[in-house]
């Protein structure tokens, strides 16, 4: 195949995926119609234009027949007035399908399918006004015969409608309880309750417009409940109180509980509402009969699903595997071409006994052929040099677009903390107010899927440890209500989650007591302590500052889960804490995950990799460095005597009771705050990894970050320094890397 074939085929799978989602939502719009009052229609008429539009245009920039055609006929039908689009729903309907099917044949056969030109001709026929062609008996007619798979294209559009509302009734669900929560916490002046209400009534419509387009009818149910509680607020008949709000947003839950297409068997008991006294209701505020709540932007991109995505960086780390590998391919071709130096220099040097053991005509030709052949060896490694330094340039570039293309809202990622900080709230009889500064900061996926536990330990601790009960903080001199703020900010290419409340804070002198209590630390350790190591110790394994669980956030136990969650993101936690005042955690991550370099090192016959950031130098073991501190192995680096760990008993792989004297080579890794030597049996070299997360049950194995693939396809642990580093200063109790 031809690299313009092969542009072409992948310029059609892209405008395929493209074609999918956007006749899904064509689809989708048609079903909503259906069952959609004359007032409703005016929206999806808009929205089928635009998307149809965008079609058009689409196939023409990628030079695809047949497609601009059909989407222009479906653009210009829903031009028409609004009896000729209520008969037609069943040719647009087709239409769609049959852009979908049209395109699955080009791609396949390339050729568009003659059969579908039924379809334009149809079009043509209702938009000039002379009527639809014989549904049978046309030679034009398109056969099922000629679309074997319209039953498994029908199935893979409503799956991709389901998703396509899953989604939207998601945001949707995000908006209200945001608005619900803003009502409940902030006072509104006349002008903006009304817009505020409006977003609402807005949201519950759509949501109910979607859900009775595919057949979720007791989510619409539950919308339309929604839209008669807004307006009753509207028309002043109740304020938004507190069992307001909880009433409404746990209608709000039970949507979400309801799976699309199925009844859930009843309401949550603690929601009073009747729906059946509203279901039929058709009386609405006269501010939302305007065509207000179902005005549509227009957009110049396509919702991609997040599967999608992952599908692509996929890719791209495979991409990344086989650009390792051809570098390891390149530095073995420089390796055969110095060898071959080397072997040229002792022909040359032994040329006058060659030619008298061969004669000179032979000799000459065998010359000649080495020569030829080093210069090929030559040409061909600075082509791959060449080719490899594009492609590595290719792969950067690629890898930055689609780490900016993962990035998501944080403000919409985490929009149900203000919830859940709620509902927590209320359990413990708190009041407390909660504030959430996102300053629109964009994260990875990746690493904000991991970043969320950890949130939701340290808010729960904020809660249920931090702040005192309303009755204490009067006493104190404080409002009844707590408070508690979260916020985000980007600094670089990292990201900080400062989260903060205004509690009791942490005492100091009683983390010493706790740890020394439970034998985390010696008294020896304690007495050189900082202020700020001591606030520290709540990050220690084993620390907890209660005896008794509490259902909120157990016994304090996990802030040591919380900073190792935090290793394995790149990230770092640190606390400040003023007792009587409250306390603060920021939390720095990086934007996204990229690949890095990291030293290959050889242990108990196993390879391992230390992140190139973390290993300060590589030294030779000899009887002037090795030395002995307190009866432990130390190795003297400038003066200055390291702990001397050998890797192989510190990762439990070795029994051996003095290894060290074995070994030649030392490692020295370093955190911000210590530094130690491991013993290895062998250094290979720095090469660029490509991280890859371990899955379960590997997620447990202590010092781990993840995994990488190297050049002969082996797989090789990547370690974690700072558990290295903590492990080299306790004793081992589990050997993980046994063979």
């Amino acid at each position: 195949m031809t690299a313009n074939n092969e542009l072409r085929k992948k310029l059609l799978t892209t405008f395929k995926e493209e074609l999918d989602d956007l006749s899904a939502v064509i689809l989708q719009q048609i079903q909503i119609g259906k069952n959609s009052e004359d007032t409703e229609l005016p929206a999806i008429q808009r929205r089928i234009i635009q998307v149809s539009r965008n079609i058009k245009v689409a196939a023409q920039s990628a030079d695809i027949s047949g497609i601009p055609q059909l989407a222009e006929g479906l653009e210009n039908l829903f031009n028409k007035d609004l009896q000729i689009i209520k008969s037609s729903w069943e040719l647009a309907e087709s239409v769609a399908l049959g852009m979908q099917h049209g395109m699955s044949v080009l791609q396949e056969e390339g050729e568009w399918p003659s059969s579908l030109t039924h379809l334009e001709h149809e079009l043509q026929n209702i938009v000039h006004g002379r009527g639809p062609l014989p549904k049978s008996g046309s030679a034009l007619a398109l056969s099922e015969a000629e679309i074997p798979d319209h039953n498994e294209i029908k199935n893979n559009v409503l799956a991709q409608i389901l998703e396509t509302f899953s989604l939207e009734l998601e945001e949707n669900n995000r908006i209200l309880t945001t608005s619900l929560l803003e009502l409940e916490n902030k006072t509104f002046h006349e002008e903006e309750l009304q817009l505020k209400l409006q977003s609402m009534f807005r949201a519950a419509h759509n949501i109910k417009g979607a859900a009775r387009g595919v057949g979720a009818d007791e989510i619409a149910g539950f919308a339309h409940q929604l839209e008669h509680n807004f307006q009753e607020l509207q028309l002043k008949k109740l304020s938004p109180t507190p069992d307001w709000v909880n009433k409404n947003l746990q209608l709000l839950d039970a949507m979400m509980q309801v799976q699309v297409g199925a009844y859930a068997e009843k309401l949550p008991p603690s929601v009073s509402f009747s729906t059946e006294e509203t279901l039929h209701s058709k009386a609405l505020p006269q501010a939302y009969q305007k065509d207000s709540y179902s005005s549509t932007k227009e957009y110049d991109s396509v919702r991609i699903s997040l599967s999608k995505l992952e599908l692509i960086s996929a890719d791209l780390e495979q991409l990344q595997s086989v650009k390792i590998s051809l570098h390891n391919h390149q530095e073995q071709l420089q390796y055969i071409e110095y060898q071959y130096n080397n072997l040229m220099r002792v022909l040359r040097k032994n040329a006058y006994v060659w030619e008298k053991k061969i004669s000179h005509p032979d000799f000459n030709e065998f010359s000649k052929a080495l020569f030829a052949l080093n210069k090929e060896v030559h040409t061909t490694q600075q082509a791959l040099a060449i080719d490899f330094n594009e492609l590595s340039l290719l792969t950067t570039h690629l890898q930055e677009e689609i780490g900016m293309a993962r990035l998501l809202p944080v403000q919409t990622q985490l929009a149900y903390f203000p919830r859940m900080v709620r509902d927590l709230a209320q359990a413990l009889q708190k009041p407390v107010v909660f504030d959430m500064k996102h300053n629109d900061v964009k994260i990875d996926k990746l690493i904000l899927d991991g970043l969320k536990d950890p949130l939701l330990h340290l808010l729960r601790n904020a809660l249920d440890h931090g702040l005192e009960a309303p009755e204490q903080r009067l006493r104190l001199g404080k409002s009844e209500q707590g408070h508690i703020s979260l916020e985000i900010l980007q600094e670089d290419q990292q990201v900080i989650f400062k989260i903060s409340d205004d509690g009791a804070g942490i005492d100091a002198q009683k983390n010493i007591q706790i740890a020394l209590q439970r034998n985390l630390l010696t008294r020896t350790e304690i007495e050189g302590l900082t202020a700020k190591s001591a606030l520290e110790l709540i990050f220690l394994p084993g620390f907890s500052s209660r005896e008794v669980a509490s259902e909120i956030s157990g016994r304090g136990v996990g802030l040591d889960v919380v900073r190792s969650n935090l290793v394995q993101l790149k990230g770092t936690i640190a606390v400040e804490s003023t007792q009587g005042k409250g306390t603060v955690f920021h939390l720095r991550v990086p934007i996204t995950l990229a690949t890095e370099h990291g030293v290959i090192v050889r242990a108990a016959h196993q390879l391992f990799v230390i992140s190139t950031e973390a290993v300060e130098r590589i030294l030779l073991i000899n009887d002037h460095n090795r030395v002995q501190v307190e009866g432990k192995d130390a190795l003297l680096v400038e003066g200055h005597p390291l702990l001397l760990c050998s890797l192989a008993q510190l990762l439990g792989i070795s029994d051996s009771v003095n290894p060290i004297e074995q070994f030649t080579m030392a490692v020295v890794i370093q955190n911000k705050r210590h530094r130690i030597a491991l013993v290895v049996d062998d250094v290979l070299g720095e090469r660029e990894l490509l991280l890859k997360p371990l899955a379960e049950p590997l997620t447990t194995l202590p010092g781990v970050d993840g995994a990488t693939i190297l050049g002969d396809e082996q797989i090789s642990f990547i370690l974690n320094a700072h558990e290295l580093i903590r492990r080299a200063q306790t004793p081992l109790t589990h050997n993980y890397f046994r063979e």
